[in-house]
């Protein structure tokens, strides 16, 4: 089957925007987990949780493909693969568009810690620092 060029060049002009692009979500998305998580322990949790959905399209693209396509030389197959491709990244960047958010979520605010050293003043009216300076042996 022939293909004029202008019809094979017109994917390649396509295809270096794509990567900027997905290249710039990625870089926000990484950045709005510190955003809505700037405690250490609950970003770190937060980022493995989404690295761990991310990297699972690793082996789950494969797979797809290999179930899509049957014979590696038909291009309408291979057209199938990348529109259900297409169609995966505009759904997800459509939910995290209507749904993402830059607040810092309850869940990462830090419960403060109470002070109890007026009681222990209370209890024990000799600190350390004056039993520690004492001469007097026990």
């Amino acid at each position: 089957m022939y293909y004029p060029r202008w019809r094979a060049e017109l994917p390649l002009n396509f295809l270096e925007p794509t990567v900027i692009f997905i290249t710039a979500s990625y870089a926000g998305a990484m950045a709005n987990i510190i955003d809505i998580a700037p405690n250490y322990g609950h970003s770190a949790a937060v980022l493995a949780f989404c690295q761990t959905i991310h990297m699972s399209a690793s082996f789950i693209s494969p797979l797809t493909a290999g179930f899509l396509v049957t014979q590696e030389d038909s291009i309408d197959q291979w057209r199938n693969v990348f529109l259900v491709a297409a169609v995966i990244s505009l759904l997800t960047y459509i939910v995290y568009q209507i749904f993402g958010t830059a607040e810092i979520q309850s869940w990462n605010i830090k419960i403060p810690k109470i002070d109890h050293s007026d009681e222990e003043a209370e209890i024990f009216p000799k600190s350390n620092r004056e039993l520690n300076n004492t001469s007097e042996p026990m």
